[in-house]
């Protein structure tokens, strides 16, 4: 038997591969689209990341190979470049892999 929090972990994954297509996909809109609550998602997505089953994590708004948005506590730091990838991240550090052409910090608020 699989348990309420399994099941929409499937969904998830489900939705996230079917609508997935290299770029930006907000969880917002993965919460919209499979009726879960974004507060709920958001206790779920962790568990699949720590699991290696999803990438990325609590912070995330942008990850591309030629883009990384990441939610600060006071800002978001942008980073461009070729072939970008978020090795770690936690609350004090992100380790980002890649040729990287610009790094901006724009702080004071939340990203669009």
């Amino acid at each position: 038997m699989i348990s309420t929090r399994g099941r929409y972990a499937l969904r998830v994954m489900l939705d996230l591969a079917e609508h997935r297509n290299g770029g930006y996909l907000p969880m917002k809109e993965v919460a919209q689209r499979q009726e879960i609550s974004l507060k709920y998602l958001e206790r779920i997505l962790p568990l699949l990341t720590k699991q290696n089953l999803v990438e990325g994590q609590h912070g995330v708004i942008e990850l591309t190979e030629s883009r990384v948005r990441l939610r600060t506590g006071r800002g978001v730091l942008t980073v461009q470049g070729e072939g970008l990838r978020l090795r770690a991240l936690s609350v004090d550090a992100a380790l980002i892999e890649g040729h990287v052409l610009t790094a901006t910090y724009a702080g004071g608020g939340r990203a669009p």
